[in-house]
Formats: C-alpha cells, sequence, structure tokens
C-alpha cells in the first residue's frame, strides 16, 4: 500500500484545490496497478474515490482510461460510471460509487430473478455505452468482469476501472460481459460445469428489444453483433490468457494447414516489429520446421502458442 507520507501529500494538495478539510482517507485497497482510498467530503457528505498508482505504466493506463472515461460522462451524463473530480500524474480522483461488485456469477447464489433483473440493467448500460457518439467504432471497457461491475437493490449500480478502456472498431466492442461469455481457459470463479448460455440469451434479447426501440443507426448492428460475438471474444481473449491461448490453439489451430509462404511474410513483419524475439526457442523452432517441411503448406502444431513467445 502506499506509504503514509504519500498520502498525507495526496491530502493535502485536495484540501488546497478544493478548500475543504478534509479528513483521513479510510478503507484501503489494493489491486494489481492501483492502491485505492475513500475519503469523504465534509462539506456535502460525499464519498470520493483515491486512485494512487503503483508504477508508472499503470499511470499511463489511468491516464488513457480516464480521459475516455470522462469523454463517456460527457456524452452520457446519466450513465453509471464515476465521475472523474482531478487527475495527476501520481494519482486520480473518482465519485465514489455505491454498491457491491458481482464477485461470482454463480447461478446457485443468484436467483434466475435476480440475474435476470441485472441482465436488464446491464442490457441499457452496455446499449447506451455502444451507441455512445465516439471518433471511431464504440467504447470497449476492456475489462468487463465481475469484479468491476457493481450492483444495488435496483440492478446494476455502477461500472468501475476505466483503465483498459479504449475506442474501437465496434465488432471488437460488442463482447457479452466476461462473466457470462464462457470463453474457455477464461477463470470466472464458479464451477466447471456450471454455463451461461441461457443469459447470455437473455441479455441479446434485452438488448434487442432496445434497439427495435431505438433509432440508432448501428442499432440492429449492435443486436446482430452480440448474437455472433463468441469467435471474436475467443480469439481476443486468447491473446489475453495464457490458459485460453492454450484452449484456442486446441480447438482452433492445431492440425490445420497454413501457405508457408503467408506464413513466412507473416513471421517476417512480426519479427520487423518484434526485433528483440529473433532468438527465441519458439521463433528459432517455427522457422526450422518451415524449412523442414516439404510443399507450401506448415502444419500447425500445439507448441506454436503466442503465450509461449510473448
Amino acid at each position: 500500500m502506499s506509504d503514509s507520507s504519500e498520502l498525507g501529500g495526496i491530502v493535502r494538495e485536495l484540501s488546497n484545490a478544493f478548500a475543504v478539510d478534509f479528513p483521513q482517507p479510510h478503507s484501503p485497497m489494493s489491486g494489481a496497478s492501483h492502491d485505492v482510498w475513500l475519503l469523504d467530503d465534509p462539506t456535502n457528505g460525499e464519498t470520493w474515490s483515491i486512485r494512487i498508482a503503483k508504477n508508472e505504466f499503470a499511470a499511463s493506463l489511468s491516464d488513457r482510461g480516464a480521459a475516455i472515461l470522462q469523454y463517456l460522462k460527457e456524452k452520457r451524463p446519466m450513465l453509471q460510471v464515476p465521475k472523474l473530480l482531478c487527475q495527476s500524474k501520481q494519482y486520480s480522483v473518482f465519485q465514489y460509487l455505491g454498491g457491491e461488485p458481482i464477485d461470482y456469477w454463480d447461478s446457485n447464489k443468484l436467483s434466475d430473478k435476480r440475474r435476470h433483473h441485472l441482465l436488464d440493467s446491464l442490457a441499457v448500460f452496455l446499449f447506451e455505452m455502444w451507441t455512445c457518439p465516439v471518433p471511431r467504432g464504440a467504447i470497449k471497457h476492456g475489462d468487463f468482469s465481475a469484479w468491476n461491475v457493481l450492483m444495488d437493490d435496483k440492478g446494476i449500480s455502477g461500472v468501475i476501472d476505466w483503465d483498459t478502456a479504449q475506442f474501437v472498431p465496434m465488432p471488437a466492442a460488442i463482447h457479452h460481459p466476461l462473466f457470462i461469455a464462457d470463453i474457455p481457459g477464461w477463470q470466472k470463479a464458479v464451477p466447471e460445469n456450471m454455463k451461461f448460455a441461457k443469459d447470455r440469451k437473455y441479455l441479446q434479447n434485452a438488448i434487442a428489444k432496445i434497439a427495435g426501440n431505438s433509432n440508432h443507426p448501428d442499432a440492429q448492428n449492435i443486436s446482430r453483433l452480440l448474437s455472433n460475438c463468441f469467435e471474436r471474444q475467443f480469439f481476443e481473449l486468447s491473446l489475453r490468457s495464457k490458459l485460453t491461448n492454450e484452449h484456442y490453439i486446441e480447438t482452433r489451430i492445431k492440425g490445420s494447414m497454413v501457405e508457408k509462404v503467408v506464413l513466412q511474410k507473416q513471421l517476417g513483419a512480426f519479427l520487423a516489429i518484434y526485433s528483440g524475439l529473433r532468438t527465441n526457442p519458439t521463433i528459432l523452432a517455427l522457422q526450422e520446421r518451415m524449412r523442414r517441411t516439404e510443399g507450401v503448406s506448415v502444419p500447425i502444431m500445439k507448441d506454436q502458442n503466442i503465450s509461449h513467445v510473448a
């Protein structure tokens, strides 16, 4: 966690900036990239969230995510996302959103009625986010997991942790929430045999209903993209998770054939960007296999796993 002198300095900066005598922060939490503290505003009873980056990389992600979040909040002021109050290179301060993280989308703990209520709320949130006017495509949260979605008795109360948010082409943005996507190898911390096809169908129908009553030009396209997003989402997550990557190689690539000329060109382009990998054992093994293989095609084997290279 951040030391007391660093935290004290931040509170003094905020007190000077807002002309408020803030009390000591409380309820510390430590995540992978940030330490988080809550700060009470004595002038109005509101609570703020102070996020302190643990390193420069986390700070750079936070800067980009905060800019997109601020843009979204300006365009969709009623959307349940935190308002950015102030920001520095070291920390950012957001409006605190009430509610508790979903944590685990577990059908043994969440009744059908409760899940449907939450999915109805999610449908509204996602449609508003995906139809927000942006310079390119749509807004992608980047980590729409059960730990970043807050809920209360009324439904979804907020979505937090926008550090990996991006403007992306619409097909790359419109995916199911990670906790109901059933992507092989993706850790969802529920029993292995617990699947969520019915929940995905319910969300798709809820989105389709909203789209049917919308005059947004992409409304029907959003509904269609959500209904066929599995392969796109599976591929994307295979680039982020070693376990998902292994499932993807095993079920989608292993045993298939790739044109040698095409593979050579793609590998050359890859190594032109990542020249430091030219001596990587996996790269060298692939190049040797290409030299040894007769004909114009190369079989893809399981050990050609991108997670071993990255």
